[in-house]
This record gives structure tokens, C-alpha cells and sequence, in this order.
């Protein structure tokens, strides 16, 4: 009875159309302050308390109190890939397709990990190369000790990864590809990583990244990526 609970209570909070675009608001990655989702979703900031207190309650967004100051975010990056799907699921009831624009096609985030293109393309490479591998078609993953090694030997900073052998990495359907993407801590390290080695760049105000002259170079040698440079 419990678990019906908690999913009427996502139901509940997912259900409401300045609710939603504030968990896809989210999806960037980092924290908003009331007043920007407000606004972000069309509404007053008047109108955001209640409707954030329920993401909250429903543990669909976390808080973060600072001074006078409070911010929200994710509550996890199991939301962000719940969130994904239900965009990716939207997106199947139009009859004719019109996919977004090209700067998020090509690359960008989906919470903390890389989605677009750039994001299936890893996901492909990985898989091919055996370095993650999945039980019984799930769609969580984990990392194969040829993986380990290949991190290791090209210096993604996985401590946190190996320190557990649950849920290493999971397969995010991506809603503009409807191919899956590499999401999980995994999928996590290799964006922090790409953005700590000035390999891409966040786009302003947007959830699209920019991959630098030097991250395709270097993308392409690792991933065995070959992909047209995205404007800016």
C-alpha cells in the first residue's frame, strides 16, 4: 500500500502542466531559486511555494538553504531519467515529429550526463567496446572490468563509481534520439570530466552544451566519435 502511495504522490506531482515544466527547468542540472522556476514555468512566484512544496513532499526536488536564500533541483538522477522518458513518451503521441533544436539535438545535459547525439554516441561506444554490460536486458548497467581498466588508463576520476557495484550506469532513453544514452554515475563521470578538461562548455540559458575545438579532437580519439561541429 505504501508504494501506491508514493506513486499517486508522483502522479500527483507530475500531473500539473507548471509542475512538469519546472522538473524539465531541472533537468540542467543545477539549482533554481523560486522566483526562476516561477517565472520559468509562466506563473507568479506567488503561485511557485506551493507547487514546489509538492515536488518536495513527493521527493521529485531537493532543496538547498543558503543564508536567506533557498534553491531547488532533482531530487536524483532517477528523476531526471523519469522525466526524460515521460518527454520522450509526449513526444510519440504527435503524428508528425518536429524535433528540437539542432544545438540540443547535437549535444546536451540531461541532469548531471551528457544526452543528444554526443550522449547516444558514448552510450554506442561503450557498449560496443564491452566496457558496460546489462543482466537480463535491464536497463541498469554496470561497468565490465575491460571498462574499468579503459577509465583508469585515460584518467576519468571513477573512485566513486568502483566504491559500489550497484547501479554503475543506467541506459536514459533520449527523448530527441529515442536511442538510449548513457545516464547513472557512470554517465555523470564522463561529463564532469569532459567540463573539467575544457572539452565542452554550457550553453547560456539552455541545457545544450558546446564541444570545443579541443573536445572533439580529443572525443573523437577516446570515443571514436566523428561529429560535425554545432554553432554556438
Amino acid at each position: 500500500m505504501c508504494e501506491i502511495t508514493q506513486l499517486n504522490q508522483i502522479a500527483i506531482a507530475m500531473g500539473n502542466q507548471h509542475r512538469l515544466a519546472m522538473l524539465v527547468l531541472m533537468m540542467e542540472g543545477r539549482y533554481f531559486t523560486a522566483k526562476e522556476l516561477a517565472y520559468g514555468a509562466g506563473i507568479q512566484p506567488s503561485a511557485a511555494t506551493g507547487h514546489l512544496k509538492t515536488l518536495v513532499a513527493s521527493k521529485m526536488v531537493k532543496s538547498f538553504s543558503q543564508g536567506k536564500f533557498k534553491y531547488f533541483t532533482l531530487y536524483s538522477a532517477d528523476v531526471a531519467s523519469v522525466i526524460e522518458s515521460v518527454i520522450c513518451l509526449a513526444a510519440t503521441k504527435e503524428i508528425r515529429r518536429s524535433k528540437p533544436d539542432a544545438a540540443m539535438c547535437h549535444a546536451r545535459l540531461c541532469f548531471n550526463h551528457l544526452a543528444g547525439r554526443l550522449g547516444i554516441n558514448i552510450y554506442r561506444f561503450m557498449d560496443e567496446m564491452k566496457f558496460i554490460t546489462s543482466d537480463n536486458d535491464s536497463k541498469i548497467l554496470r561497468v565490465t572490468g575491460e571498462g574499468k581498466n579503459w577509465l583508469r588508463r585515460n584518467h576519468f576520476n571513477c573512485s566513486a563509481l568502483f566504491q559500489s557495484e550497484t547501479k554503475q550506469a543506467i541506459q536514459c532513453m533520449d527523448w530527441s534520439e529515442r536511442i538510449p544514452h548513457l545516464g547513472g554515475k557512470l554517465g555523470s563521470i564522463i561529463a564532469v570530466n569532459f567540463m573539467n578538461s575544457g572539452w565542452i562548455r554550457r550553453k547560456k540559458n539552455s541545457r545544450a552544451v558546446i564541444i570545443t575545438e579541443e573536445g572533439y579532437e580529443n572525443i573523437s580519439r577516446l570515443f571514436n566519435i566523428h561529429m560535425k561541429n554545432n554553432q554556438e
